[in-house]
Order: structure tokens, then C-alpha cells, then sequence
């Protein structure tokens, strides 16, 4: 019987160490990439950020942390149980701030490949090598299309799962072009400011707005930018008809065919 307790209780500390490294993994990421987004974005000329390697790269830092961060809370738990705080091994210690100065420079050195769109249109990439780092104003577009769609995924274990996805294309010519995503804005304002900046050379498509089945599976904040960008289009009109219609026939479940 103490065996089976032991045991139980062995596997219990055992997950319980396993979710608090993943919670804190996932909030070492978010903190970093929210300090780092305000950082870019205290620079009021950029209108969006995307990095190279995509915030991915924050990755192995908050991996790291999280990994630290459970090692506390075995050695606090270690202490408590054996009633007892010995000091901690310096050479271990020295070898883990090593490591984290190594991390930290690897993330930082990664950081410096990025792409800049600035609130006139220009587009600055940084990539080190010269012949990648190239640096486009409003001039060289051909054109500047912004435009969304429905996105899903399935497969033979999984029900089909749809989202959307908008997307803003800045055409060089016909075969190259360059990609940014609203999330990579510092907002959504900053995406129809852009807009009147680049004039005739900004598209929305398609010009009539998008139908009812696509509009549902927009987030509240996707949908907030629908109606920035689509104003005054008819598929959105006839949303709130049709969700207006809804409302007033879903009332205590009875339903008057007469």
C-alpha cells in the first residue's frame, strides 16, 4: 500500500513539474514577444514588424527560463521536504548563467533579421548580406492588394477546422511580391492609415465585400478590420440583416409559421 502511494505521489509531482514548465514556457514566450513588440512600436514611423525567423525565436530563451524556472521549485520543494536549504553548487550555477548569456546573445544576434514596413510605404529588410537586404518605397509597387479568406485544415483523425485569414500583398511585378499579416501591424488603424498613404495603388478585393460564410469565421478582431476596410459594401449589410433576422425569430424556442 505505501508502495502504490509512493508511486502515485511520484507520478503526481512528476506532471505537476511538466504543466508548470509548459505554463511557463508559454509565458516566458508571451511576455518576451509583448516587450518586444512594444519596443519596435515605440517608434511611431512603423506601421508593421515581421521577423525573419518569426517569433520562433524566442523560443529556446523561454524554453530555458521555464527549464530554470522548474529547477527553483524543485529545490524549494527538495528544502521543505528535507527541512533543510543547502547551498546551491557555484560551478552549476556559473554554468547555467553561461548558458542563458548564450542563449540571450543567439536570440538577439537573430533579431537583427527582420522586415520594417514604415507608415509611408517603404519597406526596409535586414538581413546582413546586402543582396538580401534589400529596401523598397511606395514607388516600386506595382500595386498593393488586400484581401482575406477562409482557411482550414482536415485530415482522417481530426473534424475539418475553419478560420480566416487576412493578408496584404505588396507586388514588386507579377511573380514577386512581398507578405505582411494584421497581426504584424502594430494595429489595425495603422493598416487602413497605409492604405490612403499608398492611394491608387491599394486594392481591396474582392471590391463587393465578402459573403456571409466567410464573414462567420472572423474574430471579433478580424471582423473590426472588415468593416475598417470593406465600408460601406454590401455582404456587410447583408449580415446584419440576416444576423438582425436571426435575433428577432430566436425568441423561447416557439417559432409562428402562419
Amino acid at each position: 500500500m505505501n508502495d502504490f502511494l509512493h508511486n502515485l505521489s511520484q507520478k503526481a509531482y512528476r506532471t505537476f513539474l511538466i504543466l508548470c514548465g509548459l505554463f511557463f514556457f508559454i509565458f516566458y514566450s508571451l511576455s518576451l514577444i509583448t516587450i518586444v513588440d512594444k519596443h519596435i512600436f515605440s517608434d511611431e514611423s512603423i506601421a508593421a514588424f515581421k521577423f525573419t525567423l518569426s517569433n520562433l525565436i524566442f523560443s529556446p530563451i523561454s524554453l530555458f527560463l521555464a527549464y530554470i524556472s522548474v529547477l527553483v521549485i524543485m529545490y524549494i520543494v527538495g528544502a521543505i521536504k528535507n527541512r533543510s536549504f543547502t547551498k546551491p553548487d557555484k560551478k552549476l550555477f556559473f554554468k547555467y548563467v553561461a548558458l542563458l548569456a548564450i542563449v540571450v546573445a543567439a536570440t538577439f544576434a537573430a533579431m537583427q533579421f527582420h522586415t520594417v514596413l514604415y507608415t509611408d510605404g517603404r519597406i526596409v529588410s535586414n538581413n546582413f548580406i546586402e543582396k538580401l537586404s534589400p529596401e523598397y518605397t511606395a514607388e516600386d509597387y506595382s500595386k498593393v492588394v488586400f484581401y482575406g479568406e477562409s482557411v482550414g485544415s482536415s485530415s482522417p483523425k481530426h473534424a475539418s477546422r475553419t478560420s480566416f485569414q487576412f493578408y496584404m500583398l505588396f507586388h514588386l511585378d507579377e511573380d514577386n511580391y512581398i507578405e505582411f499579416y494584421p497581426e504584424e501591424f502594430r494595429n489595425n488603424k495603422a493598416i487602413l492609415s497605409l492604405s490612403n498613404t499608398l492611394a491608387d495603388k491599394f486594392h481591396v478585393l474582392p471590391e463587393d465585400g465578402l459573403p456571409f460564410n466567410v464573414i462567420v469565421n472572423m474574430s471579433e478582431s478580424e471582423y473590426e478590420l472588415y468593416n475598417m476596410m470593406y465600408a460601406g459594401r454590401t455582404a456587410t449589410d447583408d449580415y446584419y440583416e440576416e444576423e438582425t433576422e436571426q435575433k428577432h425569430y430566436a425568441f423561447d424556442g416557439y417559432y409562428d409559421f402562419r
